[in-house]
């Protein structure tokens, strides 16, 4: 049973934050585990798995309000029409404003809210628990800070944009691609890291690396000047089908601890397994983009093209992956009590 909890606290963990490090991109597979025989764990133990439980919730519904922030991102880079005429483009920006204020009022308010938090730590606490603790309160509020940059760029940038400040706007453009590319690194770096806690046996190795896929997908997209856009989109789509076959198979194994739990527990890992190849079957969509952005881009299609078809897209398949990771903090919770 201690088993399955820490399988699900694994899964929680991977739709959090954790600190950058390096970890190994290629998929393996690692024999499975022997079956072991489930006993439910003394009441004090529960208690701990209950405290953390609540505890990642704590952090989680934070970061889900300030993730909100993103739809902010899109706005900026899609707010003025390539034919708007002057009024419309003033129009645009000063409602970009409204909406770059609201987005750094929540991240402010995170970041408060987080920096009351202290890492999780109990002296009778799985390992992987304290380990966890241990980073995603640091790395949340790392990831809230950047976010606050970026946003302090997009409010210089409108600014310039309605006082009609060209020379200005050219300065801060770089900046803010350099940014956009910093906040794309850093979820690569971060999920690499969170990987390196997860054992390669379960499914949930396979799945960040799936994301991780995702992420050098947009990356490779993200740069205006990339000279082998072709080949990085190429190999990022054949690290997402890789991860997406050797982690259905991890799954599949997985699946056998059903047959050990009963009722009510059975039913929510049951529900856990479907959320998890609701993962994979993201990823066969980020597949399937990956793949056709590397025809458009070998054939020649012009980089703003490819900004404006993909990007946006795999972004929306980003926010489907960390809709699945709310849904499993809830799931965790619900096996704990």
């Amino acid at each position: 049973m201690r088993r399955i909890i820490v399988l699900l606290s694994l899964w929680l963990f991977a739709a959090g934050l954790a600190s950058p490090s390096l970890a190994d991109p290629v998929p393996e597979r690692t024999p499975a585990r022997p079956a072991e025989r489930l006993t439910q764990p003394p009441a004090a133990e529960m208690q701990v798995h209950r405290d953390f439980a609540n505890w990642v919730q704590r952090v989680s519904s934070i970061l889900e309000r300030a993730g909100a922030a993103n739809e902010s991102f899109g706005t900026f880079f899609n707010a003025v029409s390539p034919n708007a005429s002057r009024r419309e483009i003033v129009a645009s920006i000063q409602a970009l404003q409204v909406t770059l204020s609201g987005a750094r009022g929540v991240l402010n308010t995170a970041r408060q809210e987080l920096s009351a938090i202290e890492p999780f730590y109990a002296a009778d606490a799985p390992a992987e628990y304290n380990a966890m603790g241990a980073t995603m309160v640091r790395d949340a509020n790392a990831y809230v800070s950047n976010m606050l940059d970026m946003v302090a760029l997009m409010e210089e940038a409108t600014n310039a944009v309605l006082m009609n400040d060209g020379a200005a706007f050219n300065r801060i453009a770089p900046r803010l691609l350099a940014s956009a590319t910093l906040l794309i690194d850093g979820q690569i770096l971060t999920l690499r890291s969170r990987q390196q806690l997860m054992p390669r046996e379960e499914s949930v190795h396979h799945s960040i690396g799936a994301m991780i896929a995702l992420y050098q997908g947009m990356r490779a997209l993200a740069l205006p000047d990339s000279a082998d856009r072709p080949a990085q989109l190429q190999a990022a789509a054949a690290d997402a089908a890789r991860w997406g076959e050797s982690g259905r198979a991890a799954l599949a194994e997985q699946r056998a601890l059903l047959d050990q739990l009963d009722g009510r527990q059975r039913a929510l890992l049951a529900q856990m397994f479907g959320l998890e190849e609701a993962s994979y079957q993201i990823n066969d969509r980020v597949v399937a983009l990956l793949r056709q952005a590397e025809t458009d881009s070998a054939s020649g299609v012009d980089y703003s093209v490819l900004h404006g078809r993909y990007v946006q897209n795999l972004a929306n398949l980003e926010s489907e992956y960390i809709t699945i990771g709310h849904q499993q903090v809830a799931l965790f919770q619900q096996f704990t009590q």
